[in-house]
C-alpha cells in the first residue's frame, strides 16, 4: 500500500466524516489545489470530468469511485458510466465498494494510465448526424 515516504492528503469538501488517520482540509483554492495534484504519487476522486482529465494530462494514476444516484449523490449515474468507460479504455482505475478500493488500491501505484487522444472525427461526424436529424 503505503510506503514509509508515502503520506496522505485530502479535499474532502463538507461532509460529516473526519480522516482520523490523515492531514485533510474542507476545501482548497485553486492555487492550493493544483499544487498538492501537481505533487500527488496517486489521485484518488469521485468520477468528476475534471479531476479525471487533469489526472490524464499530468500522467497520473488514478481512482475514482463514482458519486451515486442511489445516494443522494447526483441525478444520474454519469459517474459511473463515466468511470467504466474510462477505465474500459485503460485510464484510471474505478471501485465501489471497500473490497474494490482495497484491490485497486494495492496495485495503483503499478498503473499507468493510458493517454487519452481527442476524436475529433467521430466528435465532428456524431454532431452532423445529430444535426441533421433536427
Amino acid at each position: 500500500m503505503l510506503s514509509a515516504s508515502e503520506s496522505v492528503f485530502a479535499q474532502i469538501g463538507r461532509g460529516q466524516y473526519k480522516p482520523r488517520h490523515f492531514e485533510y482540509v474542507d476545501f482548497l483554492s485553486k492555487v492550493e489545489f493544483d499544487r498538492a495534484f501537481e505533487q500527488a504519487s496517486l489521485v484518488i476522486s469521485h468520477a468528476g470530468i475534471g479531476t479525471i482529465k487533469n489526472a490524464l494530462y499530468a500522467s497520473k494514476p488514478i481512482l475514482v469511485m463514482p458519486r451515486q444516484k442511489v445516494f443522494g449523490e447526483l441525478v444520474d449515474d454519469h459517474q459511473v458510466l463515466t468511470a467504466h468507460r474510462f477505465e474500459e479504455m485503460g485510464h484510471l482505475l474505478a471501485f465501489s465498494t471497500r473490497e474494490e478500493f482495497s484491490a485497486k488500491i494495492a496495485n495503483a501505484h503499478n498503473f499507468s494510465p493510458k493517454p487519452r487522444r481527442a476524436n475529433a472525427e467521430g466528435i465532428s461526424a456524431a454532431i452532423g448526424a445529430f444535426l441533421a436529424k433536427a
